[in-house]
C-alpha cells in the first residue's frame, strides 16, 4: 500500500486517533501492510525503517501516487534515453562498419576483376606455348621431310656428276681417238703422196 496524495498522515501505536503518533509518513511512502485490509477502517503496517503501527485505510492506495509514478517515469525515461544514445552509438558504429565493408567489398571486386583479367593472360600465354609447340611439330615434320628430300636431291646430283665425268670421259677418249686415227690417217696419206712423188720422179 501507499500513503495517498496527502501531504503527511499519522502513524499511531493503536486502531485509533486517541493512540501515540509514532510517526508523520508523507505522500507516496511505501508501507507493508501487517493486518487487515483495505475494507477495515485501521490497518496494521511497517515502514520501511521497520517501524510498526496503524494508518487509516481511506488515506491508502493500492498504486504508487502520481508523484511517485512520475519519478519511476523519470527514471524510465533517463534510462530509455541512456539506452536510445546506447543503440545510436551502435547505430553510428554499424554504419562506420557498414562503410568500411562496402570499401572492402569494393577493394575485393576490384581485386577480383584485376584477377580475373590477369588468368585470362595467363591463359592467353599458355596457350601461346602450346601453338608454338604445334607449329615446332609441324615445322619439325616438314624439316624431316626436306631432309630427306635434299638427300634424294644429293644423291641425283652425284648420281648427275658421276654420269657426267663418265660422259665428259667418254667424250674425250672419243676426242683422243678420232685424233689418234685422223693422225694416221694423215700421215699414211703424205706417205702415199711421197711415194707416189718418188716414183713419178
Amino acid at each position: 500500500m501507499y500513503v495517498s496524495d496527502r501531504l503527511v498522515i499519522t502513524l499511531r501505536s493503536g486502531a485509533g486517533n486517541q493512540f501515540k503518533i509514532l510517526k508523520t509518513l508523507p505522500a507516496g511512502t511505501d508501507l507493508e501492510v501487517k493486518s487487515g485490509d483495505e475494507n477495515d477502517e485501521w490497518i496494521m503496517v511497517a515502514v520501511p525503517d521497520g517501524t510498526e503501527g496503524y494508518v487509516q485505510t481511506q488515506f491508502l492506495s493500492a498504486e504508487p501516487i502520481a508523484k511517485n509514478k512520475l519519478t519511476v517515469a523519470e527514471k524510465r525515461i533517463t534510462q530509455l534515453q541512456s539506452e536510445n544514445a546506447g543503440l545510436k552509438e551502435q547505430l553510428q558504429n554499424l554504419t562506420k562498419d557498414k562503410s568500411e565493408t562496402d570499401k572492402n567489398w569494393q577493394a575485393l571486386m576490384a581485386e577480383s576483376e584485376k584477377n580475373k583479367k590477369e588468368l585470362e593472360q595467363v591463359k592467353e600465354i599458355s596457350a601461346k606455348p602450346l601453338a608454338v609447340a604445334e607449329d615446332n611439330k609441324t615445322l619439325k615434320t616438314q624439316t624431316v621431310a626436306l631432309e630427306k628430300e635434299t638427300e634424294m636431291l644429293r644423291q641425283e646430283n652425284q648420281v648427275l656428276k658421276d654420269r657426267s665425268s663418265r660422259d665428259w670421259f667418254l667424250a674425250g677418249s672419243g676426242v683422243m681417238l678420232v685424233g689418234l686415227l685422223l693422225g694416221l690417217i694423215i700421215t699414211k696419206i703424205r706417205w702415199t703422196k711421197k711415194s707416189s712423188w718418188g716414183d713419178g720422179f
